[in-house]
């Protein structure tokens, strides 16, 4: 197919149709959340300070993490359009896995290397192989996620609330090696670089910033850009 004509049919206005309606169901959700967050918060006696703090570092420390998917949806748009692109991106956001099932997923109607017309059949898997792997997260979510408080309180009221700290504390821990290992093993020397200045950094910066609440709160997102422009840098 001419490749004009496949850039028009993935990202005509009835895919930005469908697309936007998922879109929108979206953001309902994040105002829904939103919204019972702030009830709860009120109903916890947490001061609006307090609040307004919490999301400006929210949004400080998404600042980092937002510049890997944004690199990586060029690719996506070139190659499944703009509408999925945006729909994949904000409904599951892991952009190098939702880039690497579509590749899976284009690799059924024998297509190997990613391009900008990589076909309709090629097209179709893809995104099927999108809304599996996404489907898979909302089906464990939609069936588990209600039951956690529940095993929590079990938890806290059956064992000694300490312990029950520490094992939450160690989980935690174990889940950010596990995934900054996987970002590590088998690169080069510049993804090490870049963790190690991000956590020495991250280290530096809560200890110097003890007494000053904003400064906490933007360490997180400044350790991972002092991390990724030094790997640059270097590179």
């Amino acid at each position: 197919m001419n490749e004009h004509r496949f850039q028009q049919i993935i990202n005509g206005p009835d895919i930005w149709a469908v697309c936007g309606i998922a879109i929108g169901i979206i953001v309902i959700q994040s105002c829904i959340f939103l919204k019972n967050a702030l009830q709860e918060s009120a109903r916890l006696q947490i001061s609006p300070a307090r609040r307004h703090s919490a999301v400006r570092a929210a949004c400080i420390t998404a600042v980092g993490p937002s510049l890997s998917p944004v690199i990586i949806a060029m690719s996506m748009i070139s190659i499944v359009g703009a509408p999925n692109a945006w729909l994949n991106l904000n409904n599951i956001g892991a952009a190098r896995t939702e880039l690497a099932t579509i590749a899976i997923g284009a690799s059924f109607a024998g297509v190997e290397t990613l391009g900008s017309n990589i076909g309709l059949p090629a097209w179709s898997c893809a995104l099927w192989a999108c809304a599996l792997n996404g489907a898979g997260w909302m089906l464990v979510v939609f069936f588990l996620n209600h039951r956690m408080e529940r095993i929590s309180s079990t938890l806290y009221q059956r064992y000694d609330p300490k312990w029950i700290k520490v094992l939450m504390s160690t989980a935690v821990t174990s889940l950010f090696c596990y995934l900054l290992g996987n970002q590590l093993i088998g690169q080069d020397y510049l993804f090490y670089i870049a963790a190690a200045v991000s956590g020495c950094c991250m280290l530096l910066l809560t200890q110097l910033c003890k007494k000053s609440q904003i400064l906490q709160e933007i360490s997180l997102g400044v350790s991972m850009l002092a991390g990724m422009f030094t790997a640059q840098m270097l590179a």
